[in-house]
């Protein structure tokens, strides 16, 4: 699970700069 959370927070920081 620890994978996934890194993963998934990866793809929020791609999202946040992709939406400004």
């Amino acid at each position: 699970m620890g994978r996934r959370r890194r993963l998934l927070m990866r793809v929020v920081s791609k999202g946040k700069t992709s939406r400004e």
